[in-house]
């Protein structure tokens, strides 16, 4: 899906893997780097610099409660318990052998939740730098695992590029709906109110809220000892209808 496309939507279906445990699905954030050169065809001639911030925002539908994974430690989650989600860490540039950098993180949907796919930029960087940093996109990834661990070449697959940028620090590139087996991905790019340090979030009927009262605030992780949010759990706002 990219900001062209006529649907924003698309679904995988997570039950035809009928319980074979060496299925996998895999959620990431790919960019070709800051400043990346490309030829007449798209193609990547020279990847650049730099890094983005991804943050994977989880909601219980039972609790409300949330939880945020992102590469930083301590927050990276675990498969081992909720919201079953593992995160690989940061990258800090292009990926091995002149691969476009990638932050993923493993899934194991067993209940129905959400998950927010915010991507930050950071103070650091300075509002409207996403679309500085060469064609970030959201894979979504199910299938049977290759080498590695991750899901092969025959995988089911969902791209979601980043639409127009604004000047903002926050975008959330894909909402993702897991319901009695079937994935929904909801790939329209929205942003955070210009300026604003708020990170997006989900209220407890699973609907985008730009700046959840009391929710994660991001901050520069140069002067927080690499910790990029305030927070990273709490309880979904009820709606108020103003988002």
């Amino acid at each position: 899906m990219s900001k062209d496309s006529a649907t924003k939507t698309a679904r995988i279906d997570l039950r035809k893997s009928q319980g074979d445990p060496n299925w996998v699905l895999t959620v990431g954030l790919e960019w070709d780097g800051r400043g990346a050169h490309y030829d007449a065809y798209g193609r990547v001639t020279r990847y650049g610099t730099g890094d983005l911030d991804v943050y994977f925002f989880c909601r219980d539908e039972v609790t409300n409660k949330y939880v945020v994974i992102s590469g930083e430690a301590r927050h990276r989650g675990t498969l081992d318990k909720w919201p079953f989600i593992h995160h690989d860490g940061d990258s800090k540039g292009p990926g091995n052998r002149d691969r476009p950098a990638v932050e993923q993180v493993r899934v194991l949907p067993t209940e129905n939740g959400d998950l927010l796919v915010n991507v930050y930029q950071s103070v650091d960087n300075g509002t409207g730098a996403i679309d500085a940093f060469g064609r970030p996109r959201v894979a979504i990834r199910y299938g049977r695992a290759a080498p590695g661990g991750l899901p092969g070449d025959d995988a089911d697959e969902i791209l979601v590029y980043v639409g127009n940028g604004q000047d903002s620090y926050w975008a959330t590139i894909a909402h993702i709906d897991v319901q009695d087996g079937i994935l929904t991905v909801d790939g329209e790019t929205r942003y955070s109110h210009p300026g604003s340090e708020q990170m997006p979030g989900l209220d407890t009927t699973g609907t985008w809220v730009r700046e959840p009262q009391g929710g994660p605030v991001g901050r520069s992780k140069k002067a927080n000892r690499g910790i990029g949010l305030t927070k990273y759990t709490g309880r979904c706002p009820t709606p108020t209808g103003k988002y």
